[in-house]
């Protein structure tokens, strides 16, 4: 296709596709306004700018005799271009990036829109409104009734299954998909062009995976890292480490070493995170900064809501109390998300194939969230009518029944997880990095996904492979503690035999001391102080709020003194308020709307 004509642009906030003759019902995030920048008889293309608080997607736009197109967001170098994919629809398979593209199709009047392979980067379409487009708000407005099935699956699980949304008549547009519009921008078809499959193939030896695996990453990496100044967040897993060995091998260091700031963050000033990532960094030699996270929820909520548009918990998003920061030191940002499926096994190591009947029981019940049943019985059931449960493993089977080429047991939950727990519960709060620099997903990069398509479930159980992969290219980085072992990457296997001495000495050292050990966010963010504390009372109890239309007030409070009364409240009451205060949180933001 052609270089970008008059219609080009380099950066946009939101954007939204309307039928020609109606505007956008309300403003884009952080009420940035809407412009029109393409114009058809039927469909109008509008965007909004870049906002203090959002940093957008770098956009591209281009023409020819056949189409209009614009890519929003980010192209890998291998990557076929747009023009290539709509003029030879099979090169679509090829596409590797964090973007999503949309084109009008001259002669038919059709608009195309096409989502990347994992769903990166999410939209949403009204049929009722003719509306698509990447701000739910502005999507679903005027939409009433509530999908009771979803939150079903909200609550039950942490995110929404498959395409559902809040509103039964607003969807999300699925992963991998190449979705055409009418000319009165309902959609018309969807099509997949991308389909699961895995082909083991052994290597002599797990080095050689390894080494593999190494070149691909370097590659990937070298890319994501080539320009801009980046952020490097650093914790005490393999992921991140794998990312900081990338980029500290004597053939890059000096390429990026300039331009990285590292951080991490804990909960407490002497935090263990924070320890063994500052010494990652001292090794790695990069620039680092230690932050203790405070109380900042009720603060930042409308924030939060902007960027994840209440399709997460929102105390999830712990990454907002450095995203200012970010915002300040970098441009781009190297996000280790996923990394952990595809370097460990999802338990089934070994299981001989299985009947998709017995196996999504199995997925629900991993994917089930303790304190959920409290949701279920005072929202779901009073409005549903039932519990949600019977629908949601059919909708499992389903989506496990597209995966039947897979047959090992183990791989196929791997890719369920991508398929749903990626695409619904990972990306929203990845809006957040998103905010202040634009994020790349390594994990997410096809050329790696498709390497891993390749290797024995075997060779990546318990992160073997990942640690071979970081013994091999930074000895030095391996000697550093593994957090989940505390022990290195030599002395991790001891764990549970010579390692156990110190490990009780630990204990006991903390039981005597009294020391009180911070491990989940709404720790923090309910219980630091009584202000939080009366804060959530009043996010939750105060007169008028929406939430008391679908759950009575006593009964929250009784909810309320529980858990706020509680010695030492526990996981699953924590999610039981935080998933409630998401619920009541989203309803007064969208009324606000």
């Amino acid at each position: 296709m052609a270089s970008p004509t008059n219609i080009a642009t380099d950066r946009i906030g939101d954007w939204m596709l309307l039928p020609t003759g109606t505007v956008p019902p309300i403003a884009a995030r952080f009420q940035a306004p809407w412009n029109k920048i393409f114009e058809t008889p039927d469909l109008s293309l509008w965007a909004s700018p870049p906002a203090d608080q959002w940093k957008g997607w770098p956009v591209q736009h281009a023409e020819d005799d056949h189409f209009h197109a614009w890519l929003i967001g980010d192209l890998a170098a291998d990557s076929p271009c747009i023009g290539e994919v709509l003029h030879q629809p099979s090169a679509a398979a090829r596409l590797n990036g964090y973007f999503i593209a949309l084109a009008y199709e001259k002669a038919s009047h059709r608009w195309h829109v096409i989502t990347n392979r994992f769903g990166t980067v999410h939209a949403y379409h009204a049929p009722r409104s003719s509306r698509t487009g990447s701000y739910y708000p502005a999507v679903a407005a005027g939409a009433s009734e509530l999908d009771w099935q979803g939150l079903a699956g909200f609550f039950r699980m942490g995110f929404f299954p498959g395409t559902r949304t809040y509103f039964k008549d607003v969807g999300i547009l699925p992963m991998a998909s190449w979705i055409t519009l009418d000319a009165e921008g309902k959609i018309d078809k969807v099509q997949r062009y991308w389909h699961w499959h895995h082909d083991p193939q052994p290597r002599p030896s797990l080095q050689q995976t390894a080494e593999a695996f190494g070149e691909i990453f370097h590659q990937v990496m070298d890319e994501a890292t080539d320009e801009g100044r980046i952020a490097l967040p650093i914790s005490g897993g393999l992921d991140s480490r794998s990312t900081v060995v990338a980029m500290a091998r004597p053939a890059r260091r000096d390429a990026v070493q300039s331009r990285t700031w590292s951080y991490s963050y804990g909960y407490t000033d002497d935090s263990v995170e924070t320890r063994i990532s500052r010494r990652i960094a001292r090794t790695a030699g990069f620039p680092f900064e230690a932050f203790t996270i405070q109380p900042y929820l009720f603060d930042r909520l409308t924030d939060i809501l902007e960027w994840t548009e209440g399709f997460q918990d929102i105390t999830q998003c712990r990454q907002t109390f450095v995203r200012d920061h970010i915002a300040q030191k970098a441009d781009v940002l190297i996000g280790g998300l996923w990394g952990d499926v595809w370097h460990d096994q999802m338990g089934l190591l070994d299981r001989p194939p299985m009947a998709n009947a017995e196996l999504a029981p199995l997925i629900l019940k991993k994917m089930e969230k303790r304190g959920h049943p409290w949701l279920i019985t005072h929202l779901i059931s009073p409005n549903l009518g039932s519990d949600g449960r019977a629908p949601l493993l059919e909708h499992i089977h389903d989506v496990l029944d597209r995966l039947d080429d897979i047959k090992e047991p183990d791989f196929k939950v791997k890719a369920f997880k991508t398929e749903e727990w990626s695409f619904r519960w990972s990306i929203p709060p990845v809006r957040v990095f998103h905010s202040a620099a634009l994020p790349r997903l390594v994990f997410y990069d096809t050329r790696l996904t498709d390497f891993f398509l390749t290797v024995p479930t075997r060779e990546v159980a318990d992160r073997q492979m990942q640690i071979e992969y970081i013994k091999r290219f930074s000895p030095q980085l391996a000697r550093i503690t593994w957090q989940v072992y505390d022990a290195n990457l030599y002395w991790y296997r001891y764990f549970n035999t010579l390692l156990l001495p110190k490990r009780a000495w630990k204990k006991f050292r903390r039981i005597v001391r009294g020391e009180k050990v911070i491990q989940r966010n709404w720790e923090v963010q309910f219980l630091s102080s009584e202000r939080e504390k009366q804060q959530l009372k009043d996010h939750l109890l105060s007169p008028g709020l929406r939430l008391h239309h679908y759950v009575e007030r006593n009964v929250i409070e009784t909810l309320l003194h529980r858990f706020l009364t509680m010695p030492a409240p526990d996981g699953a009451i924590g999610y039981t308020v935080s998933m409630l205060l998401s619920f009541a949180a989203w309803l007064e933001w969208l009324k606000a709307k």
